[in-house]
């Protein structure tokens, strides 16, 4: 998975993470043990179980104090 965030993770920062479509929060956690953003997504995109369209993630290391939003799209076949 190839993702353009920049802010980084540590092991024991505290990171809070959701994930919309339409509207919809589709998961949220609340978790710290990650080592990368990409980890971070890719666990909450399984939470979210199967969706098509536009997925909005939201990503906030409430450890360092900052939060990203990405957009990504899921489509069938």
């Amino acid at each position: 998975m190839i993702t353009t965030m920049k802010n980084r993770i540590s092991p024991s920062d505290q990171v809070f993470a959701s994930i919309e479509n339409n509207g919809r929060v589709l998961a949220t956690m609340n978790k710290s043990n990650f080592s990368s953003t990409e980890d971070v997504m890719r666990l909450i995109m399984s939470m979210a179980g199967k969706w098509m369209g536009v997925a909005r993630i939201s990503i906030r290391n409430k450890s360092q104090g900052w939060t990203e939003n990405r957009a990504i799209a899921l489509s069938c076949c």
